[in-house]
């Protein structure tokens, strides 16, 4: 089985050689705890949006979104750190 796909002449190659595909991995763009795991946080409301942005890669998604496939995680990090 080859690994690799042809790059088609639309995105720019010409000569359609052999190139791997590209998958973007975007584990920590979300924001997202959902209530049955915020309870658990001993932080308050607002230490606990605090933490969420200092963590957070904001708008990772909007960046790869349409130009590649991505595998993005729809819930914080602070839930669950997925690397």
């Amino acid at each position: 089985m080859n690994r690799f796909v042809p790059l088609n002449d639309s995105r720019g190659s010409g000569g359609g050689e052999n190139v791997p595909p590209i998958v973007v991995h975007v584990p920590h763009s979300a924001i997202k705890i959902p209530d049955e795991f915020a309870r658990n946080f001993v932080w308050t409301p607002a230490e606990r949006t605090s933490e969420i942005l200092q963590m957070t890669d904001l708008y990772m998604e909007e960046l790869v979104a349409d130009e590649m496939p991505a595998l993005i995680f729809p819930v914080s990090r602070l839930v669950c750190d997925v690397e």
